[in-house]
């Protein structure tokens, strides 16, 4: 069985060489003509094959995505509960005076973690850094707008580093 490649590569040495063939016979033109049909045909018929196994895998990536955010949206109620849970043990051994639990299924302990910084006000903040530790701020790199970019070489100014370009695509119904 031919590859989809090699049908098309067969299909335009064929087409090219016919400019070759000065000599031909009706008979001669007529069964080279059937030959390239035939080999469109098959071509099609591949083609097709193809198309049909993209459709497939495209619902099958749908189908995964789907069940990806499934997933993930479970995961996060589970972590969600976990932290609540957490909590409730934190302040409920607390309230007790409890530091230890230890027990055949669990030991529950509690634990004094390291320093960490809270921050009220981030933009009074962002504000005293900015005149007194410039350093202490992290800056993200600016981000293209292509919606605007293209408007503008549309509108036809010239931006360099930019260009408008079609490229040609499949699209499968």
């Amino acid at each position: 069985m031919a590859k989809l490649f090699d049908i098309s590569e067969n299909y335009r040495a064929l087409f090219d060489a016919f400019d070759d063939c000065d000599e031909l016979t009706d008979d001669q033109i007529q069964a080279y003509f059937d030959t390239l049909d035939g080999i469109e045909g098959e071509f099609a018929d591949k083609a097709e094959n193809t198309a049909c196994f993209i459709k497939e895998l495209d619902a099958d990536v749908k189908a995964l995505d789907e069940l990806a955010e499934e997933f993930a949206a479970r995961a996060r109620a589970k972590k969600n509960l976990i932290k609540r849970l957490k909590e409730m043990l934190l302040n409920n051994m607390q309230v007790c005076g409890i530091k230890k639990i230890d027990r055949p299924r669990a030991v529950i302990s509690l634990r004094n973690n390291a320093e960490s910084v809270t921050i009220e006000d981030e933009r009074k903040l962002v504000k005293w850094l900015e005149k007194n530790a410039p350093e202490m701020l992290n800056y993200e790199d600016p981000e293209i707008s292509r919606t605007r970019v293209k408007s503008a070489l549309k509108d036809g100014i010239e931006i360099p580093g930019a260009q408008l370009v079609r490229r040609a695509s499949v699209i499968i119904r």
